[in-house]
């Protein structure tokens, strides 16, 4: 769709998008897939969270909803606009920010549990994609869950939303995060339904990462 992927790194861009109805990415509601994960109880406890490319905030309400700590990270002001209209109507705590994920403050090094990805990781400039992934390293705790749920696997040609390689984020993360559960989703939108593939990461602690590098 777009012959020049730097753009793909403006909030303008974006903003022009939504601007323009332009946002079939946005499901206009929580998304099924994270529903169902919260109602069979995989993941081990509430806590922080950190929503990456959090759009109008479907899915950090619905965090929020389930007793998690939310904070909605998005560097479109019109996506945050909405986003924090639907919070106010909701009557639910979200912390928004409005940021650059590649650019995100020393502060909010470490300080999260959980860290949740859809529909972000498909949308950025694939040449950044490992920079995504070390930006989520980076804000997690040692121990933190990184749950993403990777669109689309189909090997489409081109984008947004560029198609992932599920192995490339595999080889990435495993080094230095468990993989917990790997799963094509039964809950996913029509569309959707076996183009996506959910995939729960552990952040090693650095003792953890040692003994691994250790046994080479």
């Amino acid at each position: 769709m777009n012959r020049d992927n730097s753009v793909l790194s403006t909030s303008r861009f974006w903003d022009q998008r939504y601007r323009a109805g332009d946002s079939h990415w946005d499901l206009g509601s929580p998304t099924p897939v994270f529903v169902d994960l919260l109602a069979r109880s995989i993941l081990p406890r509430v806590g922080s969270i950190a929503v990456l490319g959090c759009g109008r905030g479907y899915d950090s309400i619905l965090f929020a909803k389930g007793g998690f700590n939310v904070t909605a990270i998005d560097f479109s002001p019109l996506a945050l606009a909405d986003a924090a209209d639907r919070i106010r109507g909701e009557g639910v705590a979200v912390r928004l920010l409005e940021h650059d994920l590649f650019s995100l403050p020393d502060s909010l090094t470490a300080q999260f549990d959980y860290v949740l990805e859809y529909v972000t990781y498909c949308a950025i400039d694939p040449e950044r994609r490992m920079e995504f992934l070390k930006v989520v390293e980076r804000i997690l705790r040692p121990e933190g869950i990184f749950i993403g749920l990777f669109f689309p696997v189909d090997g489409r040609p081109a984008g947004p939303p560029f198609s992932v390689d599920v192995d490339e984020v595999k080889n990435e993360l495993q080094t230095r995060f468990d993989l917990i559960l790997q799963e094509i989703p039964e809950t996913s939108v029509k569309p959707r339904k076996g183009k996506e593939v959910l995939m729960i990461w552990r952040k090693r602690t650095s003792a953890q990462s040692s003994e691994r590098g250790g046994m080479q």
